[in-house]
């Protein structure tokens, strides 16, 4: 059965307090402790994808039922346009919002990857002079 918007809203996007929490945690200068800092933020990655499909799910249904409530004779295209972006903000905010963590659990997974290359870098870079 398909969850309400609202107890997914609250059930599953709120895990995704635990993400912001990984993100607001600076990343280690220690190559061992920035292996865990990555290995953790990545198991949420899966998570917060899934809940970025789940989120253009509710968005995609949430617009098609305000299509349906629509009298397609009283309005012309941009007028049911402009109803049905206001009808379905909520649901498109939320979608924004899973969507930017998405991003940025990418942008830390890169950075962090960047920072051990350069740490592996500079260990093995003082062996070889």
């Amino acid at each position: 059965m398909i969850k309400d918007f609202k107890d997914w809203l609250i059930e599953d996007v709120g895990q995704l307090s635990t993400v912001k929490a990984f993100l607001r945690t600076p990343l280690s200068d220690n190559p061992t402790a920035l292996q865990k800092q990555l290995a953790s933020i990545e198991a949420w990655y899966g998570r917060a994808t899934t809940l970025l499909a789940d989120a253009n799910s509710y968005l995609d249904n949430a617009i098609a039922i305000e299509l349906l409530k629509i009298k397609q004779d009283d309005y012309v295209s941009l007028e049911r346009k402009a109803i049905t972006d206001k009808a379905v903000s909520g649901e498109r905010r939320i979608r924004d919002i899973v969507q930017g963590y998405v991003e940025a659990i990418k942008q830390r997974i890169s950075l962090g990857q960047s920072l051990l290359r350069m740490q592996y870098e500079e260990r093995f870079a003082g062996k070889n002079n």
